[in-house]
């Protein structure tokens, strides 16, 4: 199985606290920033995993939509797997792809659903790789483009 970490990939986990979470196996998750204290735009990659509980709480979050939206203003790669799909759905990004495809990888968003994941971490490594997916063009439909900014100087 491709583990991004294993790969050379520093992995954050960023939650609504720090401490832990516990993983589906109940095993606790060290929490290394909160969504309070970053960006997504200082990461090269955005994954959001699965867990019923985990996602239904973080679509109750302000501003995690906008952080998603963000990644991909950006050209990050970005990953969802089973119910972490819900969010991007909600950012309004596609959550289609059950598993790695070209036109998939090409974008950069690499989803999937089910037990099953190691074609779909694969596929998210090789978007990872690619490091910014510019061919995305314009944010989809229901994302927001970041305010422009216009200088006041030397207006009166």
């Amino acid at each position: 199985m491709v583990h991004l970490g294993g790969n050379g990939a520093c992995v954050e986990v960023i939650s609504l606290a720090l401490g832990s979470i516990p993983s589906v196996e109940g095993r606790p998750v060290g929490v290394d920033k909160t969504l309070l204290t970053v960006a997504s735009v200082l990461y090269d990659a955005v994954y959001i995993p699965g867990g019923k509980d985990s996602v239904t709480t973080l679509l109750d979050v302000p501003g995690i939509v906008d952080f998603v939206q963000q990644a991909y203003r950006h050209g990050k790669a970005i990953g969802a797997s089973n119910e972490g799909t819900q969010l991007l759905a909600a950012a309004g990004l596609s959550a289609s792809t059950k598993e790695r495809s070209s036109s998939n990888a090409q974008q950069g968003v690499v989803t999937a659903r089910g037990k099953d994941l190691e074609s779909f971490f694969a596929a998210f490594a090789d978007a990872i790789a690619d490091h910014r997916h510019f061919e995305r063009g314009n944010p989809t439909k229901g994302a927001q483009s970041a305010p422009s900014r216009s200088s006041t100087k030397g207006r009166k």
